[in-house]
């Protein structure tokens, strides 16, 4: 459900050509609907906003054609979840390709919106436009789904079935989004 929401959440803001209304504000982290442990190359550093026990991680294999992706996902310098999973979902309609990168357990989410549709580095912004990316993610400890306002997304590699590349975007000071994906199978709508 979190992930329809989300889909149709960014398709709306790309279409309409939206922006947050004030990416200044911070979310506040919902330490009770967090899960998980923290990594242990995190749980020593001093947490920022959120105690170290509360980053949610997830882990899924490689699909079976060997797709996978990870992620990352910052605020104010802790982190609040990474996830690793094979499959991913990516979508090409007219003159944009469109990622779903979700938690195993689908807490969190990443939506990416590309304008083009041919491998290339594309900068991150909140409107949607040709030549961009638009960088959506959510979860229980991002209350209103930041979207990122600066960054870049790197595709290496897009045919008609895979593609593969790196995404690094931040909302303001607060957010930071990272991740890489591999072979994320394409279809075409």
């Amino acid at each position: 459900m979190r992930v329809a929401l989300l889909a149709t959440v960014l398709c709306f803001v790309c279409a309409c050509g939206g922006s947050p209304k004030d990416p200044g504000q911070a979310a506040t982290p919902a330490a009770s609907s967090t899960r998980g442990t923290a990594r242990p190359d995190t749980a020593s550093a001093p947490a920022a906003s959120a105690p170290a026990e509360s980053v949610h991680t997830a882990a899924a294999p490689a699909g079976a054609d060997g797709s996978f992706y990870e992620v990352s996902l910052t605020k104010d310098g802790a982190v609040l979840a990474t996830y690793k999973s094979g499959g991913g979902t990516a979508r090409q309609q007219t003159g944009h390709l469109i990622l779903e990168l979700n938690s195993p357990d689908e807490l969190y989410t990443v939506a990416i919106d590309v304008q083009a549709t041919t491998p290339g580095t594309y900068p991150v912004a909140v409107e949607a436009k040709a030549g961009s990316a638009v960088v959506v993610a959510a979860g229980p400890s991002m209350m209103r789904g930041p979207m990122a306002s600066a960054g870049e997304l790197k595709i290496d590699q897009l045919t008609d079935t895979i593609c593969s590349g790196t995404f690094k975007a931040t909302q303001g000071t607060h957010y930071l989004f990272e991740g890489k994906f591999t072979k994320i199978p394409v279809s075409r709508q």
